[in-house]
């Protein structure tokens, strides 16, 4: 696992090779949490009427392609990507410091946090936004920079949802899908101190408010990538990894600046 961070001056990058301890849900015996999870009536509703729409929508948005010769193609570059993880890993530190970058790599999930949290420090930052990064939520990092003080404000809707009700992620992709909109219209409703209607649309409404002034005052934005490109040689390898930005418009210049490249398997 990859977590990446990038300060004012710099996109510093982290490279965990094991799995941190799990707390939370995870902290229990699997046999534990399927229970749990099992006799959770609101998340086996919502995951049932899920993957009936899902495959549906997945049939309309691949209706001009060849979805089996495109799956074969994502496959065999996911394949070689986890089989030359290392060389590519190297491919993109060398890549990133040669465009300025500082590049941090680190088995030790700690090492990461106290990293980002020096960061901070370094910045002098009091509050920080993130999106959304489960290779954040594996390492605790939110708890470790609140635990030096920090106000840490999710920004990705369903993370909010979670990070409000005092609770974990339940799905990768959707970490609220376990909640009805009426335990989400409470949940707000403590949050503004107002009785809120379970209205999907003015809730939603209601979060592009109170998170659009969290970004405005952040002085630090955390966000994850789902992959990392290594080379212009179309090396393209699939990493969780943590984006702290230490000053958002500087890291944001970055990303903007930043040239696409193309998806495809190295030349051997």
């Amino acid at each position: 696992m990859i977590s990446a961070t990038a300060s004012s001056d710099a996109v510093s990058v982290s490279i965990r090779k094991s799995r941190c301890k799990e707390s939370g849900y995870h902290s229990r015996r699997p046999t534990d949490l399927r229970d749990v999870l099992v006799n959770n009536a609101n998340l086996t509703g919502a995951l049932g009427r899920f993957s009936e729409a899902y495959r549906v929508s997945r049939a309309k948005a691949y209706e001009d392609i060849d979805f089996e010769e495109l799956r074969g193609r994502i496959a065999q570059v996911k394949g070689y990507a986890a089989a030359h993880l290392e060389d590519l890993a190297a491919i993109f530190v060398r890549n990133a410091e040669a465009r300025g970058a500082k590049v941090f790599r680190t088995a030790d999930p700690h090492a990461v946090n106290e990293y980002v949290l020096n960061l901070a420090r370094k910045n002098g930052v009091k509050s920080v936004v993130k999106s959304k990064s489960m290779a954040s939520e594996e390492i605790h990092l939110n708890h470790h920079l609140e635990a030096a003080g920090m106000t840490v404000s999710e920004t990705d809707l369903g993370e909010w949802i979670v990070q409000l009700a005092g609770e974990r992620p339940s799905h990768m992709v959707m970490p609220a899908i376990h909640m009805t909109k009426e335990q989400v219209a409470a949940v707000f409703s403590k949050e503004v101190n107002q009785r809120l209607a379970a209205d999907i649309p003015a809730l939603v409404k209601l979060a592009r408010k109170e998170l659009r002034t969290k970004f405005l005052n952040a002085e630090m934005g955390i966000s994850g990538a789902n992959i990392a490109v290594a080379a212009r040689t179309r090396a393209l390898t699939s990493w969780p990894w943590i984006a702290p930005a230490a000053r958002c418009k500087s890291a944001a210049g970055w990303i903007r600046t930043a040239r696409p490249l193309k998806c495809g398997i190295p030349p051997n």
